[in-house]
């Protein structure tokens, strides 16, 4: 046996014995310290994958390439893969997500639920336990002075009055037998409710601190179960009313008990809570994820049974589920061979449709069809479902001229009407315009009213919040809105079929912002899903598309300013300056001709000067998420990066030389590079934790997208996630997208400057603009994210701009090499 690895000795690395290695290869399986890191990454011939040794065994080898490691995941498959199951058939036009981001989600929801239930839902249901003993002793004291009501009552009767005094005892005793009865019922309920609320709290503690992606990802919720509270008993209590004594009418004036009256009220909301949904912002560019081709004349509803599954409904009397991978799964004919009016799904799965022309409301139980509301007087339009299970009904009058009303049904029951203001004033209009209805995150109830050019926004009471009438700056322009959804934000989602367009509202009516760039032709109903993608159908192209709304931040629109001037300038000790790079608003990097780059603070000046690690001077300089400085040696072929006064190496290339460096918004390093041979084109590689992820060096068509051999190239990663190269020997800037797909080119615009375009320095700002530094033309280029020109900036005094970066702001900041100095510069 070997004593080294007997029970007694520590546990030690693989390597060089060192006790008590932090670190783990999940690919090897073995344990490593960190000196031996280096080395085993420096076995090219197989992945790596190093974690701490506390999180060992967190990664999942890829199914289909058993020597990958899943560090991805696709939305619309619901699996983790790996980097190179992006690029197989199976996954084309998917969406990916970092597979550590969807962990972070669920332990997030893990850890959410179990706040709730600890800090809400079981300290709700102990209140209202509590509650129960409280109403028993209600019950005896009320009770008993009844009785004492009665046999003072009955003492001046005497005995003539002792057979009806005994009678209305016994009735009074049976009261309290039913009432005791259902209250005991009720206690047992609750009990059980809180038996199942304490398991659950302790199931899903255990998950909260478990790297077990299974179970993890195994994980339901039931908190949505138990957010739906008890009903509330609400009893009358008998009374006693005494008469006045006649001998020969005793019986009937002696008096009699009230009934007992005991009314079950189920609770009309959901308990809230005080946390909230993971924040989403809007993207920069919606995009079309997927597109349906119906054979409906045209597509007027959808709406999402789960996140693949949807029911999508037209001018006939046919509904169709569509599943998003396999198409049509079945058809449903409506009940009365009419056209539904519109239709929702259910918190069951159920669908649910309004028939206007014979007033119902109908659910479909797999290929049942049920009434369940039909109405007199009035016809049905929009329904939805909501998140307590009721249905909100919007409905207009047959006389055409009564105001048309949102009524609120618990089953078949009608528990709430909504129809006017505080003020008596209608809320709706009253032409028999189409309305559909929508219920918000925060239990708003949304009405898209066509007749009125309006949605009108009411709260869970009925209570006016307010009133959309199109944005602000359009308001000579008729609003025609049809579908209406809202997201996990509590945003609004309104289909504007005259405009193509969709309008996005916050949860207090303020606009957002359209989306108009989906080639949309009449859009007219809409859905989310769980994730926020956006359901469209088309009344014109008979399709269902759907659109990605919501992920990174969605910055307020700002506008180029007419002249650009100098806020301040830095005059630097170096032969030239070359390069910049923005740490925060106040502290940028610099570096110029030599080994030394300098920290400087806008208001202090120089703050700290570091030599290079190989005393070779940097070729391009980045801060990374964290703040620390990461350049690039083309000497030695390294990529080095700044913690503190520390320098360590984190990427060293064989065969190839890096040039420029940029880290991207994920926390990844994108490099630049040329090959020795000078024959190879260029390429691009990402790294992430330093270890190579994709490589960008070729077309669709297999053309090179880079230029050959050592010549300045500068990386900048726009905010909508494009990959932008300033490539000097080829006079143009490259723009791929995230997944390397090139988009465009840039070449300069010829009647803007005087020489041919010399790009270098590159960055990006909020709005996606690209910002080009044009050494021979001294100036800078403005470009849009599409590649259109914006502007040329060339009165601040540029004699050749060299390096560019923006801070939070958008102030530019530009190392101008002739002069040797930093410029920052106001452009918007």
């Amino acid at each position: 046996m070997d004593l080294r690895r007997s029970a007694q000795d520590v546990l030690r690395c693989d390597l060089c014995e060192t006790p008590v290695p932090p670190m783990y290869c999940d690919i090897c399986h073995i344990h490593l310290c960190k000196a031996c890191v280096g080395e085993h990454l420096s076995e090219f011939a197989k992945e790596h994958k190093i974690v701490p040794f506390e999180k060992r065994g967190s990664s999942t080898k890829c199914l289909n390439h058993s020597s990958k490691i899943c560090e991805l995941y696709c939305e619309q498959c619901d699996i983790p893969i790996c980097v190179q199951c992006t690029s197989s058939t199976e996954h084309q036009g998917h969406t990916f997500v970092y597979i550590v981001n969807i962990l972070e989600k669920q332990n997030a929801a893990v850890q959410r639920d179990l706040q709730e239930l600890e800090r809400f839902i079981f300290p709700k249901y102990q209140e209202i336990s509590s509650n129960i003993p409280v109403q028993k002793a209600n019950l005896n004291k009320s009770l008993q002075k009844v009785a004492s009501d009665i046999s003072k009552h009955g003492e001046e009767m005497h005995r003539e009055i002792d057979v009806i005094i005994k009678k209305l005892k016994s009735d009074l005793d049976e009261m309290a037998s039913k009432y005791l009865t259902v209250l005991n019922k009720h206690e047992d309920d609750i009990k059980h409710m809180l038996s199942d609320i304490t398991q659950t709290t302790a199931d899903v503690r255990k998950l909260v601190n478990s790297d077990d992606v299974g179970l993890v990802s195994a994980y339901k919720s039931r908190n949505a179960e138990f957010r739906k509270l008890p009903p509330k008993l609400t009893v009358t209590l008998p009374s006693f009313s005494p008469q006045k004594t006649d001998k020969h009418q005793m019986f009937e004036q002696f008096g009699s008990l009230s009934e007992l009256s005991i009314e079950i009220e189920e609770h009309n909301y959901t308990l809230r809570t005080e946390h909230s949904t993971p924040e989403r912002s809007l993207i920069d560019v919606p995009q079309i994820i997927t597109e349906i081709n119906t054979d409906y004349t045209y597509a007027a509803t959808v709406c999402c049974r789960s996140d693949e599954d949807i029911w999508i409904r037209c001018n006939g009397n046919i509904l169709r589920l569509y599943n998003l991978q396999r198409g049509l799964l079945k058809s449903i004919k409506t009940r009365s061979n009419h056209c539904a009016a519109d239709f929702a799904v259910t918190r069951s799965g159920d669908l649910v449709y309004t028939d206007a022309q014979n007033r119902s409301v109908n659910i479909v139980k797999n290929k049942e069809i049920q009434t369940v509301i039909t109405l007199l007087g009035w016809i049905p339009c929009g329904v939805c479902s909501t998140s307590s299970g009721d249905l909100l009904v919007a409905m207009h009058n047959d006389d055409w001229e009564t105001r048309s009303k949102v009524v609120r049904y618990s089953g078949s029951t009608e528990i709430q009407s909504i129809q006017f203001n505080e003020n008596g004033k209608a809320l709706y209009s009253s032409d028999g315009c189409t309305q559909y209805i929508s219920e918000n995150r925060n239990l708003d109830i949304c009405v898209s009213d066509f007749g009125a050019y309006a949605v009108v926004v009411v709260n869970q009471a009925g209570k006016l919040r307010f009133t959309y009438k199109g944005h602000p700056s359009t308001t000579k322009v008729s609003f025609y809105p049809g579908g209406i959804t809202t997201d996990s934000r509590s945003r609004i989602l309104i289909a504007d079929s005259d405009k193509n367009r969709i309008h996005i509202l916050d949860q207090d009516g303020q606009f957002l912002r359209y989306i108009d760039n989906c080639g949309l032709r009449e859009p007219i109903g809409l859905c989310v899903d769980s994730r926020d993608n956006l359901f469209v159908a088309e009344s014109e192209t008979c399709k269902k598309n759907t659109t990605t709304p919501s992920s990174e931040h969605y910055p307020p629109e700002k506008y180029l300013i007419d002249v650009p001037h100098i806020i301040k300038e830095i005059k630097t000790d170096f032969q030239y300056a070359e390069n910049v790079s923005c740490l925060n608003d106040e502290d940028i990097w610099i570096h110029g001709n030599d080994n030394i780059l300098i920290l400087y603070n806008l208001q202090r000046g120089l703050l700290k000067s570091i030599q290079t690690k190989s005393g070779n001077r940097a070729d391009d300089v980045a801060v990374t998420r964290s703040g620390d400085l990461v350049y690039t040696d083309k000497t030695n072929r390294t990529v080095n990066i700044v913690k503190n006064k520390d320098i360590q190496t984190v990427i060293t290339l064989q065969g190839w030389r890096p040039c420029g460096v940029c880290s991207t918004s994920c926390g990844e390093i994108l490099v630049a590079m040329y090959n020795n041979d000078w024959k190879t084109p260029s390429k691009v590689v990402r790294y992430s934790d330093f270890t190579e992820k994709q490589s960008i060096q070729y077309n669709d068509n297999g053309q090179a997208l880079y230029s050959l051999g050592y010549y300045f190239k500068y990386i900048s990663e726009n905010k909508n996630l494009d990959i932008c190269v300033s490539d000097w020997k080829a006079s143009a800037v490259v723009v791929v997208n995230q997944a390397g797909q090139f988009r465009f080119t840039y070449t300069g615009l010829p009647s803007s400057t005087k020489k041919p375009f010399d790009p270098f320095g590159i960055t990006t700002d909020s709005q996606s603009h690209i910002l080009i530094a044009d050494l021979d033309n001294h100036g800078i280029h403005i470009v849009d994210r599409d590649g259109h020109f914006l502007r040329f900036i060339d009165n601040c005094h540029l004699e050749e701009p060299f390096g560019l970066c923006v801070d939070t702001n958008d102030n530019l900041f530009v190392a101008d090499k002739k002069t040797y100095k930093v410029k920052k510069i106001q452009y918007y």
